[in-house]
């Protein structure tokens, strides 16, 4: 029972890479998930009838995306902090004159 509970809470996942026949084609990798964490994401799989791999895979490159989203973000931020956003009043005027007037 103890091998059993130390297996579920350590299991060997393949990272990224499905081919269009759904082949692994990764990288094998041990990872300690908790039990609450592992036990949603294998409802997750079952219900999306996908392999337990393939949902880790997918989950982890969503974080990286929306974290190289975030970077990128930030270093806009960084950027235009010290620059004044508005627009001069004579492209303002323009820009509000080129769009539909329309009661909501």
């Amino acid at each position: 029972m103890l091998r059993t509970r130390r297996l579920t809470k350590t299991l060997c996942v393949h990272l990224c890479g499905y081919d269009s026949g759904d082949t692994l084609n990764g990288m094998k990798v041990a990872v300690s998930i908790p039990d609450p964490i592992f036990e949603a994401a294998e409802r997750l799989a079952k219900q999306r009838h996908m392999a337990r791999s393939q949902l880790f895979a997918e989950a982890l490159e969503a974080y990286l995306e929306a974290r190289d989203t975030q970077a990128i973000t930030a270093s806009l931020n960084e950027i235009y902090a010290g620059e004044s956003s508005a627009l001069e009043e004579g492209l303002q005027k323009a820009q509000y004159d080129s769009i539909d007037h329309e009661a909501w």
